[in-house]
């Protein structure tokens, strides 16, 4: 069996050097992309059309709706779809994680969070009890959101957010770098600032 990290940008990276500790060195890695080829440090660069049943895939791509695309494919190929909780990472027992979840060094997950699939948790990040995390949502590192929050589907929650509990984010929402939530979010909006608020368009001057 392989082990295959489909996409082979930093997370993907990040995603190797994961398995390596996690793995037997026995065992095989790769990496794979649409049209493939070269390699990726030491590791071959597979063109996605070469993947089948007997590999399991970890999807290392930042953009949700792309980790939805390329899973629903990969699933048609009959491929198996992985999931990486880092050896540095505190996951509870009694928390729930979806299909595909990659899970970074030195985050937390904690008792009673049910996280949905395809999760990207990146490095340092912190999901407290009793959240509701949907499916493709992505925590940039550092992101951390406290007890008892919902976040839709297709989220993005950037580096050093903050989130206060009790708060929904909404579907296919943006919370921006270093954001300070402190009331909900609607779906596909974008907030910036502390406390968070709405994006407003830059103006231009001349």
């Amino acid at each position: 069996m392989r082990h295959i990290i489909f996409g082979n940008g930093g997370h993907g990276r990040e995603v190797a050097d994961m398995l390596r500790r996690r793995l037997a060195a026995s065992e095989t890695i790769c990496f794979a992309t649409d049209g493939g080829g070269g390699a990726m440090f030491d590791l071959p660069v597979l063109d996605s059309a070469e993947l089948g049943p007997d590999d399991t895939i970890y999807i290392a791509v930042g953009s949700g709706s792309a980790r939805e695309e390329i899973e629903r494919r990969l699933v048609t190929m009959g491929c198996r779809i992985g999931s990486m909780i880092a050896s540095t990472a505190l996951v509870s027992p009694f928390a729930t994680l979806g299909e595909g979840a990659l899970v970074s060094d030195f985050t937390m997950i904690n008792a009673a969070a049910v996280v949905g699939r395809q999760f990207q948790c990146n490095m340092y990040a912190y999901v407290a009890h009793d959240c509701r995390i949907g499916d493709f949502v992505t925590f940039a590192p550092a992101a951390c959101c406290n007890g008892g929050v919902e976040i839709g589907d297709h989220a993005y929650i950037g580096s050093g957010a903050l989130i206060r509990q009790n708060i929904r984010i909404g579907r296919g929402a943006t919370v921006g770098m270093g954001a300070v939530v402190v009331s909900d979010v609607p779906d596909f909006a974008t907030v910036v600032g502390n406390p968070a608020g709405p994006m407003r368009p830059s103006c231009s001057h001349g």
